[in-house]
């Protein structure tokens, strides 16, 4: 891998980065990045209060997987580095779809349980089909010098 292609992707993650920062200090504003800062959601009759920090991992996650996907897919998975942040960041989207399942599961209750619960387990094929054609197509970039 060249210096110049090394610092484009460097470009990208510190890019991508910036947007994460930069959204979630328009949503929760200055105060979002305190740790005593919380936001409260309503699921049904059932409130969580959590801080804006804990929001801020998921979030992240999920801008550097949307926009490693559009890139992936927009260089057909020829870029060793990108296909490897998408999987990295796959990964932790199937923990978290795992983790929000199980925390769903003690508040949802009758045919909306069944129904979040059969998303949950499309999301998660869906991530893992993905993840593995990935791997595949960074397994043959190896085969030709990545």
């Amino acid at each position: 891998m060249s210096s110049s292609s090394m610092k484009k992707e460097i470009y990208w993650l510190v890019g991508t980065l910036i947007l994460v920062i930069v959204l979630h200090f328009f949503h929760f504003g200055g105060e979002g990045f305190q740790p005593g800062t919380q936001f409260d959601v309503e699921v049904f009759d059932t409130y969580f209060a959590m801080s804006s920090l804990y929001f801020l991992w998921p979030f992240a996650v999920s801008c550097f997987f949307l926009v490693y996907l559009v890139k992936v897919i927009a260089t057909a998975f020829s870029s060793g580095p990108a296909n490897l942040v998408l999987m990295i960041t796959s990964i932790f989207l199937l923990l978290f779809t795992t983790r929000g399942s199980l925390i769903m599961a003690g508040v949802l209750q009758g045919q909306v349980l069944v129904d979040f619960a059969t998303a949950m387990v499309v999301i998660q094929l869906v991530l893992s089909v993905l993840l593995a054609y990935t791997a595949f197509r960074t397994g043959n970039l190896k085969k030709y010098g990545w």
